[in-house]
C-alpha cells in the first residue's frame, strides 16, 4: 500500500468484532471478525500513530471486547465505552483505570443507548453525594452533573483514588475469555463436533518440554479404573499411571480415542498395557457393567479416576430441559454411580483412593458453557460429602481442578490467539499449562504419598485463580 499518513494521525472511530465476545440480543448488527491483530497490520500499514476504540452496538453494555483487544495495543488510544443510568462510581473508576476518556451513545438500530438517555445518565447522583460523604458544587448539585467533561464524571471516584480490585458489572466487563470462546452466535444443542474450528487459525503446537517426574514405588501393579481416557487430560493419566507401571482400565465413548490411548501408551513399553472399554457413561447400566469387566480381569480397583466430561459451548437462553439432564449425565452423574460401583471393594480393603477432576470454570465465573459449568460445580459437593461418608475405612476422595489445560481437544475447538492472550495475562505463570503436569498431582493422590489428603480440592491453573 503506497499511501503514507503525516506523522501523528489519529484514526477516530474503530470497532473491534470477534464472535468469542457475546453479541447483545438487541442488536441487529453482527459482523464478521474484525480482531486487534487485523487493526495492527492496517496501523502499521498507513502509519496510524493514535486511534480512539468506540464500543459498537453489537456489544450493548458489555464492553469487554473493545477494552480486553486495547489493553495490548499501545498508550496511544482512547476508548469510549456504553453505559446506561445504573452504571456505578465503581464501574466508572474501573473505566478510568483503563484508560476510558468517553461515553458513546447509539443512533443507529439495535444500540443499547441512545441520546435520550444522557439527561438520566447525568442526573443520577453518584453514590457518594447519594450517601452526603461528597462535597457538591457551588450550586449544590452533583459532581456528576457538573462535570460530564471530565475524564471521570465523579472527581472523588477518580482512577487516582481507587483500587485496581474494583466489583464490577458483568455487563460492562467480562474476564478474558476462555480460549476460543464460542457465543457470538447462536450456538447449536448440542453443538456438532467441529462446529467451533471454522474461520479461526490453527493453535501453535504445544512445546516439547523434558520433564523428569517422581516415581511413585505404591503405584507398581495398582488396579486403577479411569473414565474418559480417549483423549485430553484422561489420555495423559492412563499415560502416567501406566509409566508408574500401574494396572490401568479406562472407559470412552470414542473407540478411536480409546485405542489412540492405548497406542500412546504401548510406544512406551509399560508393564501393563491399559485396558480400553467403549462405554457411554450416561448409560449407567453399561457402565457398571464396563466396571464389572475392568474388574473381573484386574481384580477389585484399588484407585477411581472419574474425568471424562463435555466443555461444548452454549448459552442459557438456549438451555432446553432435555440439554440440562445431558449436561448433567455428562459431567456429573456418572462420578457417582462409578463411586457406587467401585467403593465396596475399597471399603472392605480398607485403603483406596478415589479423584475426581473438576473445573475452575466456574470460580471464574465463565458464562459461555452453563450447564458444563454448573454440573462441574457439583463435583466438588460429591467430593467433600463422600470423603467424610468413607474416611472412617480410610478410603480417600479429592478433586483435582484444571484451569485452562493446552489438551489437544482445547486446540483444536476452542482455541483463539486473542483467548489465550487472556488466559496468560491472568495466569502467574505466562506459559500453557500441559495434560503430563496436570496428570502428575492425580498420580500424587492416588499413592501412599497423598495417604494424608482427602475431602480437599487442588486447583492446577498455572496461578490463574
Amino acid at each position: 500500500m503506497s499511501l503514507a499518513l503525516p506523522p501523528g494521525t489519529c484514526d477516530t472511530h474503530i470497532h473491534f468484532y470477534d464472535r468469542s465476545y457475546r453479541a447483545a440480543s438487541t442488536t441487529v448488527l453482527k459482523p464478521p471478525d474484525a480482531t486487534r491483530g487485523d487493526y495492527e497490520k492496517v496501523r502499521a500499514e498507513l502509519g496510524i500513530d493514535r486511534c480512539v476504540v468506540v464500543q459498537p452496538t453489537t456489544y450493548g453494555l458489555d464492553n469487554s471486547c473493545q477494552l480486553d483487544a486495547v489493553d495490548v495495543l499501545g498508550t496511544d488510544i482512547a476508548r469510549a465505552v456504553v453505559v446506561d443510568e445504573t452504571v456505578t462510581d465503581a464501574e466508572l473508576a474501573y473505566f478510568g483505570h483503563r484508560g476510558v476518556r468517553g461515553v458513546r451513545f447509539h443512533m443507529l438500530p439495535g444500540g443499547a443507548v441512545g441520546w435520550d438517555a444522557l439527561t438520566p445518565i447525568i442526573s443520577t447522583p453518584c453514590s457518594a453525594c447519594r450517601a452526603g460523604s461528597s462535597s457538591t458544587t457551588s450550586d449544590g448539585s452533583c459532581h456528576r452533573s457538573s462535570q460530564t467533561a471530565s475524564r471521570s464524571t465523579r472527581p472523588h471516584c477518580s482512577p487516582a483514588n481507587s483500587s485496581t480490585a474494583i466489583p464490577v458489572d458483568s455487563r460492562r466487563h467480562r474476564p478474558p475469555p476462555c480460549p476460543g470462546r464460542q457465543s457470538g452466535e447462536p450456538v447449536p444443542i448440542p453443538d456438532p463436533e467441529g462446529a467451533n474450528t471454522m474461520n479461526r487459525p490453527a493453535a501453535p503446537p504445544n512445546p516439547t518440554i523434558e520433564r523428569s517426574y517422581a516415581s511413585y514405588p505404591s503405584l507398581m501393579d495398582k488396579r486403577v479404573f479411569v473414565t474418559g481416557g480417549g483423549n485430553g487430560i484422561g489420555q495423559a493419566i492412563v499415560h502416567e499411571f501406566a509409566k508408574q507401571g500401574a494396572r490401568v482400565a479406562f472407559v470412552d465413548i470414542d473407540a478411536d480415542g480409546g485405542a489412540g490411548t492405548v497406542e500412546v501408551c504401548a510406544a512406551d513399553n509399560p508393564r501393563h498395557t491399559p485396558m480400553f472399554i467403549k462405554c457411554d457413561l450416561t448409560d449407567i447400566d453399561a457402565l457398571r457393567s464396563a466396571i464389572d469387566a475392568a474388574q473381573r480381569e484386574q481384580g477389585p480397583s484399588q484407585v477411581l479416576v472419574n474425568n471424562a466430561a463435555s466443555d461444548d459451548r452454549h448459552t442459557w437462553e438456549e438451555m432446553t430441559p432435555d440439554y440440562w439432564d445431558d449436561r448433567v449425565a455428562v459431567n456429573l452423574r456418572h462420578y457417582f454411580f462409578a463411586i457406587q460401583a467401585i467403593a465396596p471393594a475399597m471399603l472392605e480393603a480398607a485403603e483406596g483412593s478415589i479423584v475426581n477432576i473438576g473445573s475452575s470454570c466456574y470460580l471464574m465465573q465463565e458464562d459461555f458453557f452453563p450447564g458444563y459449568a454448573i454440573a462441574k460445580s457439583g463435583v466438588e459437593g460429591i467430593t467433600r460429602t463422600m470423603a467424610r461418608t468413607f474416611g472412617v475405612d480410610n478410603v480417600r476422595v479429592n478433586t483435582v481442578m484444571p484451569g485452562w489445560v493446552a489438551t489437544d481437544h482445547q486446540l483444536e475447538r476452542w482455541w483463539s490467539p486473542e483467548g489465550e492472550e487472556g488466559t496468560l495475562a491472568d495466569q502467574a505463570l505466562k506459559r500453557r499449562i500441559l495434560p503430563d503436569e496436570f496428570a502428575q498431582m492425580v498420580l500424587f493422590l492416588a499413592a501412599d504419598d497423598g495417604a494424608a489428603c482427602t475431602a480437599q480440592t487442588f486447583l492446577i491453573d498455572g496461578g490463574r485463580y
